[in-house]
C-alpha cells in the first residue's frame, strides 16, 4: 500500500512539474520574443500625404535595422476605421499602433497638445513637444493608465483663419461683427470668443459654401496647405495665426509593444523618434510653401510679427486656458504646463 501510495505521490510532483514548466514557458517575459513581430500602424493622412509617405520610411526603417525582426505595415487614409474607432481597438489590442489625431474619450487631458498658443514658433517645438519635455512626461502617465505605450507627438502645421472678407483691420483688430467658423470642441471655440470674434459652429462640411454665400466670414482650423488645396476659391484672405499647432500622437498597445525584445524597443523608439522630430521640419517647410501657393493664387496672406504672436499667446493663456481648465480638463495640469513654458523663455 504504501509502494502504491509512493508510486501515486511521484506521479502527482511530475505532473505538477510539467504544468508549471508549461506554464512558465508559455508566459511571454517583458522585453523578451520567440519570433518576428509584426504591428499593424493606422494612419488618417491620405496615400499620398507627407506623414503617410513619413511613415512608411519609418516602417523601412524599423524593418532593416531588426533585420526583419519586427515588420510595420502601414495602413493610411483611415484603413481600420476612423481615429476614434482605432483607439478603441488599439486599446483593446485588435490593432497595434496608429499615428493620429488623439481621442479625449477616455482621457480628456490627452488632448491637451491642441491647447490654443501652446507655441507660436516652430523653433519652440522640440522643448514643449519632445521627450523631457512636462508635457510629454505628464501624457506618458495618461496612455499608460489605458495600456498605451506613447511614442511621441508628430506635427502637421499652424491652423490659421480662411476668410472670404477682411476680419482685420489696418491695425490688425478684429473688424466688429466679423463671424468664424470652429469646430464645435471647446478648445477652438473658446479662443476665437476670447479673441474678440463671434463664433460658428456649423459643422465641417458646409464650411466651403458657407464661406461662399457669406454665412460665415472665416473659419478656423486648416493650415495653410489645407486652406489652398479646398478653399482656394472661396477664400480671399488667409490670416496666418499660429492660433494652434494641429499634431498627431503616435501611440502603440502596451502588451504588443512588450512582445519585441529590448533591443528591438529600443530600436523602433529610436527610429519613431528620427521620424516626429523631422516632422516639426516638414510641417514648417510645408507651411511656408502654401502660404506662397496662397499668395501666388491671389490670396491675401497676412503674417503677424513674434511680438503680436506673443502677446496674443499671453492673453490667451491668462484669458482663455482658465475657462478651458473649468470645463473637463485639470486645472493642475495646465497651470504646472504654463509654469514649464515660462521656465522655457
Amino acid at each position: 500500500m504504501k509502494r502504491y501510495a509512493r508510486i501515486l505521490s511521484l506521479l502527482l510532483t511530475a505532473a505538477l512539474f510539467l504544468v508549471l514548466f508549461n506554464g512558465c514557458s508559455a508566459k511571454q517575459t517583458e522585453g523578451e520574443t520567440t519570433g518576428p513581430v509584426t504591428f499593424r500602424l493606422s494612419l488618417v493622412t491620405a496615400i499620398d500625404d507627407p506623414i503617410t509617405i513619413a511613415a512608411k520610411e519609418f516602417a523601412a526603417n524599423v524593418s532593416e535595422r531588426t533585420e526583419g525582426r519586427v515588420t510595420v505595415e502601414v495602413y493610411p487614409a483611415n484603413q481600420l476605421g476612423d481615429a476614434t474607432a482605432v483607439f478603441d481597438e488599439i486599446i483593446r489590442g485588435t490593432i497595434d499602433m496608429a499615428y493620429a489625431n488623439p481621442s479625449d474619450n477616455y482621457q480628456p487631458d490627452i488632448y491637451l497638445s491642441y491647447l490654443p498658443c501652446l507655441v507660436t514658433r516652430y523653433e519652440d517645438m522640440p522643448a514643449v513637444f519632445g521627450r523631457d519635455g512636462y508635457l510629454f512626461q505628464e501624457t506618458n502617465k495618461l496612455y499608460e493608465q489605458l495600456g498605451l505605450k506613447f511614442l511621441g507627438y508628430g506635427t502637421v502645421g499652424f491652423l490659421g483663419i480662411g476668410a472670404a472678407k477682411p476680419i482685420l483691420d489696418e491695425k490688425n483688430e478684429i473688424i466688429p461683427g466679423a463671424l468664424i467658423r470652429t469646430s464645435s470642441d471647446l478648445l477652438s471655440k473658446l479662443t476665437m470668443e476670447g479673441l474678440g470674434f463671434h463664433v460658428s459652429t456649423m459643422p465641417y462640411v458646409d464650411v466651403f459654401s458657407g464661406l461662399q454665400t457669406g454665412i460665415i466670414d472665416g473659419w478656423l482650423g486648416g493650415n495653410p496647405s489645407i486652406n489652398y488645396l479646398s478653399f482656394r476659391d472661396v477664400i480671399n484672405y488667409f490670416y496666418y495665426y499660429k492660433i494652434i499647432i494641429e499634431n498627431y500622437h503616435f501611440f502603440c498597445n502596451e502588451n504588443n509593444f512588450n512582445k519585441m525584445s529590448k533591443e528591438d524597443q529600443e530600436i523602433l523608439l529610436e527610429c519613431a523618434n528620427d521620424m516626429l522630430e523631422q516632422s516639426y521640419q516638414d510641417a514648417q517647410r510645408l507651411d511656408e510653401q502654401y502660404l506662397q501657393e496662397l499668395s501666388d493664387f491671389g490670396i491675401n496672406v497676412v503674417e503677424f510679427s513674434d511680438e503680436f504672436l506673443a502677446d496674443m499667446a499671453a492673453s490667451v493663456r491668462e484669458n482663455v486656458w482658465p475657462q478651458i481648465a473649468a470645463d473637463k480638463y485639470s486645472a493642475e495640469l495646465i497651470e504646472n504646463l504654463e509654469k514649464s513654458l515660462m521656465e522655457l523663455q
